[in-house]
């Protein structure tokens, strides 16, 4: 019987592998899908916002979760754009932070930020790691702001104007993104 050698397959999986996550177009492309499916539930918040009828939040934390993603996926991909390499051998080594860390993302890019997008990264950031997907963080202390007052503010908070931050932040990373990798075509 004649066996099948797959040390090509293996090899060419590996280069597939390494290529793709580290080719500035993979990301780009993954965060078009990622605002594509944002898009769908973004009507649906929308709606619930200017409806007579009581708010439905069912539809925030997921909305927030993806577009938190997308974000992580743009900012990501201008990393790799910048140069960093986060599979090395066929061997992922991350970004050098927490994963989802939309704020060390964007610190890591050296990327100047306001005020206000800072607080939508951190906003996001509580999203894509723990409410969008689970009913609370992995720690109370994760799930509220307690001030030197004692006084209690919880880390979610939903704001109608937030969608339109969301739209400049994005457009502004995605933009980013796009120069980076036509400047690095030039370069080539």
């Amino acid at each position: 019987m004649d066996c099948i050698d797959f040390s090509n397959v293996k090899l060419a999986a590996r280069r597939k592998f390494t290529y793709t996550a580290n080719h500035p177009q993979s990301w780009i492309d993954s965060a078009y899908e990622l605002n594509l499916a944002a898009k769908v539930l973004r009507d649906k918040v929308e709606e619930n916002w200017h409806s007579e009828k009581p708010f439905r939040e069912c539809y925030l934390s997921p909305y927030y979760m993806l577009i938190g993603y997308l974000l992580e996926t743009l900012l990501k991909g201008i990393l790799v754009a910048k140069g960093y390499k986060c599979v090395v051998d066929s061997n992922f080594v991350g970004f050098g932070v927490n994963g989802h860390d939309l704020y060390g993302l964007a610190n890591k890019a050296e990327l100047p930020i306001s005020e206000e997008e800072s607080r939508i990264l951190k906003l996001l950031t509580e999203h894509t790691t723990w409410a969008g997907r689970y009913p609370i963080a992995t720690r109370w202390q994760n799930t509220y702001l307690i001030d030197d007052n004692n006084a209690v503010e919880s880390t979610i908070t939903y704001c109608n104007a937030d969608l339109h931050q969301f739209d400049i932040l994005i457009y502004r990373l995605n933009k980013m993104l796009e120069e980076l990798v036509v400047e690095n075509e030039f370069k080539s």
